[in-house]
């Protein structure tokens, strides 16, 4: 380095010192400094509480917690004793095919995982999980759009991913019939702030929720979310 190149890092540094002490002027507080001026109300404020007391983590940790404490004992059967007959026992749920029979259901309950895996149809192992994982995945994205494009196209080569996509479809089915409720309420006049916030609230639900499942999938685990009208069987 020579002279000149001192000299323009000298005039650099002074001409970035004189904005600065010319803007230090206008700083007259907190809000200033931060906002440049401009106001920071209390809805701002209350976001910015909740997110300096919650970390990115918790969410994920309370869907996990809900499906692996809250439905893990759903797909299992009461224990039998030896004095038990055939009479008493509950209704299984015959799968494992499409010639397979489900005993009907309430749209709200989780269909039964039993018999379900990979390698039970023409597609190989990790193209199943791809599809799983892309049926969830692209539903947190594009709504039900992802999920029933893959369903439609790949639901006769693989049970796996017939099953993912349906699942997928109809959370987001959910997650529409959300988004329309929330509309409804923001249209009354009183209870209107509801349904604003209310958008926010779904939104993210289905975008953690989304992730859970494609990494779900991806592992080769059916997965199940912890609420959906499952009006596509």
């Amino acid at each position: 380095m020579n002279w000149i190149d001192f000299t323009v890092l000298g005039l650099y540094f002074a001409a970035m010192i004189a904005i600065g002490l010319w803007a230090m002027r206008r700083v007259k507080g907190q809000e200033d400094y931060f906002m440049g001026g401009r106001g920071f109300g209390k809805l701002l404020q209350t976001f910015a509480a909740f997110g300096a007391g919650t970390g990115a983590h918790e969410p994920i940790t309370v869907g996990r917690t809900c499906w692996t404490s809250g439905l893990s004992d759903q797909d299992t059967p009461p224990p039998m004793d030896d004095n038990s007959s055939d009479q008493d026992a509950p209704p299984l749920t015959e799968s494992g095919g499409s010639g397979g029979s489900v005993i009907d259901s309430p749209p709200t309950e989780a269909p039964s995982t039993a018999g379900l895996g990979l390698g039970q149809g023409k597609l190989a192992e990790n193209d199943e999980k791809t599809m799983g994982l892309l049926s969830h995945i692209l539903g947190a994205v594009t709504s039900v759009v992802g999920p029933l494009i893959i369903w439609v196209i790949k639901k006769d080569e693989s049970p796996f991913v017939n099953d993912q996509g349906k699942e997928a479809l109809n959370f987001q089915i959910t997650v529409l019939i959300g988004y329309v409720t929330a509309t409804v309420i923001s249209m009354i006049p009183v209870i209107g702030c509801v349904g604003a916030l209310l958008y926010p609230v779904i939104g993210v639900t289905n975008l953690i929720f989304g992730i859970l499942g494609g990494i779900e999938a991806n592992k080769g685990v059916v997965y199940r979310y912890p609420f959906a009208l499952r009006l596509i069987s």
